[in-house]
Parts: C-alpha cells; sequence; structure tokens
C-alpha cells in the first residue's frame, strides 16, 4: 500500500518525490521534531506564567479576570 502512494506521487510530481527520497531522513525528522517540541515548551512557559493567580485558591482564575 505505501509502495504504491510512493510510486503514484512519483508519477505526480518527480521532483517532490526526488526531494522527499533524498532528504527525508529520521535524522532529520527527529532534530526537527526536537526543535519544535523544546519551542513550545518554552512558549507554554512563557504564557502560563503571564496568568493571574486567584490568591484564595492558589490556581488560576476560569476567565483570567483575576
Amino acid at each position: 500500500m505505501a509502495l504504491n502512494w510512493l510510486d503514484h506521487l512519483g508519477d505526480i510530481n518527480p521532483q517532490l518525490f526526488r526531494e522527499l527520497k533524498g532528504h527525508l531522513r529520521w535524522r532529520n525528522l527527529a532534530i526537527a521534531g526536537t526543535i519544535s517540541l523544546v519551542g513550545q515548551a518554552l512558549t507554554l512557559i512563557y504564557f502560563y506564567g503571564k496568568l493571574p493567580a486567584v490568591p484564595q485558591f492558589d490556581k488560576f482564575s476560569r476567565y483570567c479576570t483575576g
């Protein structure tokens, strides 16, 4: 099934097929995935710190109105 899909892709766009075949490696995917996850985690931590805290419950306000 996957072979038929790749053959179909090669018939539609041979240049894209060559690019994917030449550059799409597990190492490159792992590096890109790691960079993405680290960036998203840093963004989450940054905006999580910006949320106002409700003093009596020590949790975040439901509507962020404090």
